[in-house]
């Protein structure tokens, strides 16, 4: 089954013998099937492309309106997400040689693919977010002992400080590690001390894609232990509170994934060059209602702001003072808030993977029509 899918993506027997490097409809569907690429509807390119994918590559066509525009996408397939994953982290034989590099050249892909007006309007920084965090999922996997790893490689889950160390430098760890929450004045004495890599030691992710939320309910307990069973990541709706994407985390010495059992990890992704860490919106589980009445574990609320080119890495929020007489019980969730300026802190991302993202931002920049969605 797997092998019928991955020769439906991408469009050749199974193995490849040589790299996919241009931007067509096979490289489009590989990477939408976990990136959830979404096709401007401003271009003809674009059209063809949607018509291509529904046609010979497994993208869905979701409706015909009445003036002959298509609605297309790609759905949660956890199984289609896998034959994705295989063939991005596919390796070929270099021509003439012994050793080997991928099959698809990622941001490579990715910078063709904004270049050339495909990708949908105000979604570029979320998109860059989207691809750091798979990356950083398949290279935690791959780190992994042999009897970790599922059947299905890329449907493993890891636990929180896998995936971190995955997807940021060792000095960049080394300081998220030992931070504290940020709303420490609204805790107790044992949860405002706890750090980082306390709170999440025995806490995993569970994804290998992403899907499309139709509104706030998915980032919510309710609803998000089963999404993190399924296997995918939350991309919110463009006019989302706050929050660009969702990854669920389930503490596993808590019992039986549940509503009880899962937190969340929300993310921003930014690409102005007025929007930093300090001032961007909060990601409140109170405010967004993350947590049923009764539950509140602690949380991740991280803000990416790649454009920014001073000053680059990390920033934790400091804890907010606390009150003099002690707090026995929590008032809010323990919130983990931190940020990253420019791109310095992320680990699996080269010198020209770097100029890409460049590139992809200052082209978002040329084409949005508002200040408004620069933010984004």
């Amino acid at each position: 089954m797997l092998r019928n899918v991955r020769e439906k993506l991408c469009g050749c027997t199974w193995p490849p013998r040589a790299r996919l490097v241009n931007l067509n409809a096979l490289s489009i569907a590989v990477l939408s099937a976990r990136l959830l690429l979404g096709l401007s509807d401003t271009t003809a390119a674009a059209l063809r492309y949607e018509e291509a994918l529904v046609r010979n590559h497994l993208r869905m066509l979701y409706s015909v309106q009445e003036n002959g525009k298509i609605i297309t996408g790609s759905s949660s397939e956890p199984l289609i997400a896998e034959a994705s994953a295989q063939i991005m982290n596919f390796l070929v034989e270099k021509p003439c040689q012994w050793d080997e590099e991928p099959y698809m050249d990622l941001w490579g892909l990715l910078g063709n693919f904004v270049n050339e007006d495909l990708a949908a309007e105000g979604t570029i920084g979320d998109l860059i977010g989207r691809a750091l965090s798979i990356s950083a999922m398949d290279c935690a996997i791959h780190g992994l002992s042999g009897d970790r790893v599922c059947e299905l490689q890329y449907q493993t889950p890891v636990t929180v400080a896998e995936y971190y160390k995955a997807l940021l430098t060792d000095e960049v760890w080394e300081i998220l590690r030992q931070s504290t929450p940020a709303n420490h004045a609204q805790l107790s004495t044992k949860s405002a001390t706890t750090t980082f890599e306390d709170a999440f030691q025995d806490a995993y992710f569970h994804f290998s894609h992403y899907g499309m939320a139709n509104d706030c309910s998915p980032m919510r307990d309710k609803i998000s232990w089963a999404i993190w069973l399924r296997g995918y990541a939350i991309l919110c709706p463009f006019n989302q509170e706050v929050t660009d994407r969702m990854f669920p985390i389930y503490f596993s010495t808590l019992g039986n994934l549940s509503p009880k059992t899962v937190s969340a990890n929300l993310e921003q992704d930014k690409i102005g060059q007025l929007i930093t860490p300090d001032n961007a919106g909060i990601q409140s589980a109170e405010a967004l209602s993350i947590f049923s009445p009764g539950n509140g574990l602690p949380y991740i609320a991280v803000v990416h702001c790649y454009a920014l080119t001073e000053n680059q890495g990390i920033n934790i929020k400091q804890p907010s003072s606390r009150a003099t007489e002690e707090i026995d019980e929590d008032l809010e969730a323990p919130r983990y808030q931190f940020g990253f300026r420019g791109l310095s802190a992320y680990r699996n991302i080269t010198d020209s993977d770097r100029a890409t993202i460049r590139r992809m931002i200052g082209h978002s920049k040329r084409t949005l029509p508002s200040v408004g969605l620069v933010s984004k």
